[in-house]
C-alpha cells in the first residue's frame, strides 16, 4: 500500500528534525467512527486502536491531497458516547525539505 505521506515525516512536535517548514497548508483531519454493542473492555481496545489506525490513514490521505509531505502537531481526540467512540487524528499539512548537512 502506498501512502501519501511517509508516516515517519508525522511528529506531534511542531518541528521536524532534519527538515525545514517552507510552505504550512492548514489542518489536516482523519475521522473513524467505531460502535461498541456488548465488547468486554479487551475487545473495546482492539477496535479503538483499529480507529486510530483508520484516522491516521484518513489524515494522511486528506493531507496529501492537499499537496502536503509531511504533518506537524499531529494529536488524537476521542469524544465518546456510550456505543460509539469517534476517532479524529489531525495536525498541520506541511511541505518540507531536508537541512542540506
Amino acid at each position: 500500500m502506498q501512502l501519501p505521506i511517509n508516516p515517519a515525516l508525522v511528529v506531534t512536535t511542531d518541528a521536524l528534525p532534519g527538515y525545514r517548514i517552507v510552505r504550512s497548508l492548514g489542518t489536516a483531519e482523519g475521522v473513524a467512527v467505531s460502535v461498541f454493542t456488548g465488547m468486554f473492555a479487551g475487545g473495546q481496545s482492539a477496535i479503538v486502536f483499529d480507529s486510530m489506525r483508520q484516522a491516521f490513514l484518513d489524515m494522511l490521505g486528506r493531507a496529501g491531497a492537499q499537496g502536503a509531505n509531511a504533518i506537524v502537531g499531529m494529536r488524537y481526540t476521542m469524544p465518546s458516547g456510550d456505543e460509539e467512540r469517534i476517532v479524529i487524528a489531525y495536525g498541520t499539512a506541511v511541505v518540507v525539505e531536508p537541512v542540506p548537512a
